[in-house]
């Protein structure tokens, strides 16, 4: 149930912060590694982050935008790592502004 929540986070996040000039598109992928865990991704290609904003994005409350502009209580993504560190994986987030967000998280092979 966790996880389904947690893509159901990403998913909706990346719809939520599309570009208005371009239609969204998102792309969820998977990968095993040879240690033992799966690499899951979302990427978009919605407005995307500056650098400086992507550690803050998973702190509680923390928001880069008004309401006004993408409404939400910037609990998202912070509740999305917990679910992924609850899990015993690590949740990360490449960027650029302008072209989009890949998500990433790991969890071990059942």
């Amino acid at each position: 149930a966790y996880l389904v929540e947690l893509l159901q986070k990403l998913l909706s996040n990346a719809l939520k912060y599309h570009r208005p000039d371009v239609k969204p598109a998102i792309h969820a992928s998977s990968a095993a590694k040879d240690d033992g865990t799966i690499v899951f991704s979302v990427a978009d290609n919605g407005i995307g982050m500056k650098p400086e904003d992507l550690q803050r994005i998973f702190t509680p409350f923390q928001r880069l935008h008004t309401r006004g502009e993408f409404p939400g209580s910037g609990l998202g993504l912070a509740m999305s790592e917990k679910i992924v560190r609850h899990h015993g994986g690590r949740l990360w987030v490449d960027s650029e502004v302008g072209r989009g967000s890949t998500f990433h998280f790991t969890l071990r092979k059942a």
